[in-house]
């Protein structure tokens, strides 16, 4: 079971703490504190509890780390094993994850959400007021009609700001 944890930009107060490792290795955004962070704390304290409760096993690595912004174990260290306890616990009961979460009966993956334009701090000109403009598509009968009802809006979107501006250029990789 694997799962992957990316790191944006943006950190909000009341996010969990980034363990990096700092130094010229991918511009001190390296991540190898916190995979051993897992190898020698996360694992040793889980390896043999049984997969069959994920959330009592997040509140052991939750106490393990014992602060409120993860910045002991890190965040990028606790939500990957996290989010492979759950994915383990659906694979041993031979179910999809989004059963597991959603019930027995559940038969939708969860919606898709999507960033139509990147803007705030982080964008290239600071003209946005807004760090995001999110697209949450309501009303579709499938996950795929979704997707496409955000590429669609996406392109819709693109075409009216060229129309209007000219250009579209700092959409931070949004469009």
């Amino acid at each position: 079971v694997t799962a992957s944890v990316p790191s944006g930009t943006s950190k909000g107060g009341y996010e969990a703490f980034e363990l990096l490792d700092g130094g010229a290795r991918y511009d001190g955004k390296g991540t190898r504190q916190a995979a051993d962070k897992i190898k020698t704390a996360i694992a040793p304290a889980i390896l043999g509890l049984a997969i069959d409760d994920p959330a009592a096993i997040d509140r052991k690595i939750l106490a393990l780390d014992g602060t409120e912004t993860k910045c002991n174990l890190g965040g990028n260290a606790i939500l990957p094993v996290s989010a492979c306890l759950y994915k383990g616990a659906a694979a041993a009961l031979g179910i999809p994850l989004y059963q597991y979460f959603g019930g027995r009966f559940a038969t939708e993956l969860p919606m898709p959400i999507a960033t139509v334009i990147a803007g705030g701090k982080h964008s290239l000109s600071d003209a946005l007021d807004f760090e995001d403009f999110i697209c949450i598509p309501y009303g579709f009968s499938s996950f795929s009609e979704e997707l496409e009802a955000i590429a669609r809006i996406r392109r819709n979107l693109e075409q009216a700001l060229l129309k209007r501006w000219g250009s579209v250029s700092d959409t931070g990789g949004a469009l």
